[in-house]
């Protein structure tokens, strides 16, 4: 065996856990934009009639933060799940613009190409 053959295959697993890694990391994110947004939604200064939409926005980061985790979670356990549940994850996160997308176009293009073939370069 090679030496390039040998770092490509270390090089893939420790690429597919950082994105796994980056969703818990994303998972965080959330939940604290979910709080702030919360937070806000009890200002004095934001009007009765649009405190729902403060609450709506918090109820849906939280729900995106579940998401990431449990697709974090289900690729730290490798899961027979792991790779639909990204891939359903990942076109919902596509919708999320800007970062969502860029996140949603990495994994697609980045990380799904070397999880289908592990000993691609």
């Amino acid at each position: 065996m090679g030496t390039n053959e040998s770092n490509a295959k270390q090089s893939v697993p420790t690429l597919v856990r950082g994105y796994t890694f980056g969703l818990g990391v994303v998972a965080a994110f959330f939940v604290f934009g979910a709080v702030s947004i919360y937070s806000t939604a009890d200002s004095p200064t934001v009007g009765e009639s649009s405190r729902w939409a403060f609450v709506l926005a918090a109820r849906l980061s939280v729900t995106v933060a579940a998401l990431c985790a449990l697709v974090a979670f289900l690729r730290a356990r490798e899961s027979a799940f792991a790779k639909p549940a990204t891939t359903a994850f990942n076109i919902l996160l596509a919708l999320y613009f800007p970062i969502g997308t860029a996140a949603a176009a990495y994994w697609w293009y980045a990380i799904r190409p070397r999880e289908q073939d592990p000993h691609a370069a």
